[in-house]
């Protein structure tokens, strides 16, 4: 769980830390410019990614086919978790502390409400490049264009 807060969080940094990526942004800040990011999973590392998108300003969606933090959502009733290790505090803001599942979904949805994520209920279906952008093609709405993509599927998502 905490390797999948890092990681979120992590990625994003890698993003901010590319240059390429810097000059693009700088050289289309324009109404009607793509995201600088689109997340597709809202999962821990998805909701993580986001977080650390936000706190850094950029522009961004998070995309999810089903819903947020599904895989916990089903775990059964009750469920302990272990977040190991223990000692570890992953990049970014969001926090795992909890030692049960509704206590857990609980945490990370006001984390994620107190950083001002919003989740698009939609499926992406393929991402590829356009104009030297990213498409990301979806069944529902309007296909979105981004500098950068996060696939944060875990393990049940597939695109």
């Amino acid at each position: 769980m905490k390797f999948a807060v890092e990681g979120g969080a992590r990625a994003v940094r890698h993003i901010l830390g590319d240059g390429a990526f810097q000059r693009a942004r700088s050289d289309t800040m324009i109404s009607g410019a793509p995201l600088d990011l689109v997340i597709v999973g809202a999962g821990v590392s998805g909701l993580s990614a986001a977080a650390e998108a936000r706190k850094a300003g950029l522009s961004f969606k998070v995309l999810e086919s089903t819903e947020p933090l599904s895989t916990i959502v089903n775990f059964p009733k009750a469920k302990p978790i272990f977040a190991y290790p223990k000692d570890m505090i992953p990049l970014g803001t969001i926090r795992v502390t909890a030692e049960n599942k509704e206590a857990l979904l609980d945490e990370l949805r006001s984390q994620t409400i107190a950083a001002g994520i919003d989740v698009v209920r939609t499926h992406a279906e393929r991402v590829h490049s356009k104009n030297g952008l990213l498409e990301v093609v979806v069944t529902e709405g309007e296909n979105l264009l981004a500098r950068r993509v996060i696939l944060a599927l875990g393990r049940s998502g597939r695109l």
